[in-house]
């Protein structure tokens, strides 16, 4: 006797659907990965920024290099009696003279604010599209801001900070007058221009590679003021670079060769933002 069988049509056989467990492990996968691509998106906007950042401080490096050495400085002004540099071998501000706008004598080489910006000039243009010379100067990426100093020998050295300007803010600080040159090798230009400011009283080691800053308060703080890569010069005229930031001590590139008692940086924004991107160092090749 033969037992009957039941043939399954396949076309009538149904699929096992996948489980809830199943469905939740794979959503969890799709997430996992769509938020490792959308984590790139910041990292990449932040990197081309920063890129862009380099590339302009590299061309206003630039620009202003070629700008001091085709056009220098008169030793007649940084030597006059009256209102030239001191005689002492420590950095100094530039006469302010220099950076005035005045009535240059004969030999005189001025450097206006309208001189150290970068881009240089910009022309604006009115509705009609007309072209208006009267430049606004005062919302360029990048300004510089010459120093000097004098050595025993008759020799002198021009250093040049190259500072990036935080738009859409100033550079006022409470209790702080920003046309005190004392403090500035600036003072006279305008509150939205990056400046450059003295800092004294300072601890270090002969051959070491740290510098404590003692003086410290809501004016300065190395942790607030300088940040890693940035640079700023001492009173003997050597450029320190920043490597590590711990407290009111900060660790440089290369051993100090002699005790600083103060050192020249680029100030920050009244919203916090550092200004100083590089130092650059001239001899007496610029002077005419």
């Amino acid at each position: 006797m033969s037992i009957p069988t039941r043939h399954i049509d396949a076309s009538h056989r149904t699929n096992r659907a996948f489980s809830m467990l199943e469905v939740l492990f794979s959503l969890m996968i799709l997430g996992v990965g769509l938020l490792a691509v959308a984590s790139i998106f910041p990292v990449a906007t932040v990197l081309q920024r920063e890129t862009v950042d380099d590339i302009y401080a590299q061309q206003a490096t630039e620009s202003v290099t070629a700008m001091v050495l085709g056009r220098g400085f008169s030793r007649e002004q940084l030597s006059d009696p009256t209102t030239g540099v001191d005689p002492i071998p420590d950095v100094q501000p530039m006469p302010q003279e220099v950076l005035e706008e005045a009535s240059p004598g004969l030999n005189d080489i001025n450097w206006l604010l309208a001189d150290r910006c970068y881009p240089g000039y910009q022309p604006s243009f009115d509705i009609a599209g007309d072209e208006s010379f009267a430049d606004n100067h005062l919302d360029r990426l990048y300004y510089w801001v010459p120093l000097v100093q004098w050595k025993e020998d008759d020799t002198w050295r021009i250093y040049v900070f190259i500072l990036r300007n935080a738009t859409k803010s100033d550079y006022a600080l409470t209790d702080i007058d920003l046309s005190d040159d004392t403090q500035f090798a600036n003072p006279t230009d305008s509150i939205d221009v990056p400046r450059v400011r003295r800092q004294g009283d300072i601890t270090s080691t002969v051959n070491g590679f740290e510098m404590t800053f003692n003086d410290v308060g809501p004016h300065f703080h190395p942790s607030r003021d300088l940040d890693l890569g940035t640079q700023f010069l001492d009173n003997h005229g050597v450029i320190h670079t920043v490597v590590l930031i711990s407290g009111q001590t900060v660790t440089v590139a290369a051993p100090i060769e002699q005790q600083p008692d103060e050192i020249w940086y680029g100030m920050r924004s009244s919203d916090d933002r550092i200004s100083a991107r590089k130092v650059l160092s001239f001899g007496s090749e610029v002077l005419r």
